[in-house]
């Protein structure tokens, strides 16, 4: 958990590799391209499978963002079924 003035983040995993799998998610090979951890770039909740690691973006299971009522918005959300 992160803590500043007005905001939180939490960081959440089910094992160690789930857990480096999003820390290294925001992070580019092209390092121009690379932005601060946890930055603008991070929807406000991401799932991946277990093929995230050789795969990538394309082993995301679900990504988006929440509504007012704290529900995946369904017009800012990829929800894979």
């Amino acid at each position: 958990v992160f803590r500043a003035p007005g905001q939180e983040l939490v960081i959440t995993a089910t094992d160690e590799r789930a857990l480096k799998d999003l820390v290294t998610f925001s992070f580019a090979t092209n390092q121009p391209h690379t932005r601060a951890p946890m930055s603008n770039m991070l929807p406000d909740f991401l799932i991946t499978g277990p093929d995230f690691a050789w795969k990538g973006y394309g082993g995301v299971v679900a990504a988006g963002f929440w509504d007012e009522r704290w529900r995946a918005a369904p017009n800012s959300a990829y929800l894979q079924c």
